[in-house]
């Protein structure tokens, strides 16, 4: 038998921690991914969501089935203001 590639141990390696904590986040009726975007924004001043890719090791574009972005304009203050909203 062949020897096992390092591409190999880190593909069964990984896929056996995103099993374990999907399991974990099911228990909440979640998912990994979401738990990990919420783990990611930081509680007192928000995070944008510009920033949390690369916050979270990987390219904003990724977020897009996580994150729904909603732009509202807030007439008491004169301004457009960008929300997002955790997919469930």
């Amino acid at each position: 038998m062949k020897d096992k590639t390092i591409d190999y141990v880190l593909r069964t390696t990984w896929l056996a921690v995103t099993k374990m904590y999907n399991e974990q986040a099911a228990q909440f009726d979640t998912t990994m991914a979401t738990g990990f975007t919420l783990l990611s924004i930081d509680p007192d001043d928000g995070t944008p969501s510009t920033s949390l890719g690369p916050i979270m090791g990987m390219e904003a574009t990724s977020l897009s089935r996580i994150l729904f972005i909603e732009r509202k304009y807030d007439e008491a203050i004169a301004v457009l203001k960008t929300v997002a909203i955790i997919r469930s």
